[in-house]
């Protein structure tokens, strides 16, 4: 048998180890910006219009599994 409190604290965990994972996912999507900004694919618009557009994304799909 689980406790309440000790089930909640587990529960909680796992959420923070998921937004840790979602927070690397949007670190590594500018890391890819940048280093194609850097080597000259594409202009900067456009790669900053698919940053904001993965960044999205990425929020988006963290918000349907926290919820």
């Amino acid at each position: 048998m689980v406790e309440n409190a000790t089930k909640l604290e587990t529960t909680h965990q796992r959420i923070h180890e998921i937004r840790m994972h979602f927070e690397v996912l949007l670190r590594d999507a500018q890391i890819d910006t940048y280093r194609k900004g850097l080597a000259g694919v594409g202009d900067e618009a456009a790669l900053r219009a698919q940053l904001e557009e993965r960044q999205k994304q990425i929020a988006d799909d963290f918000a349907f599994v926290a919820a």
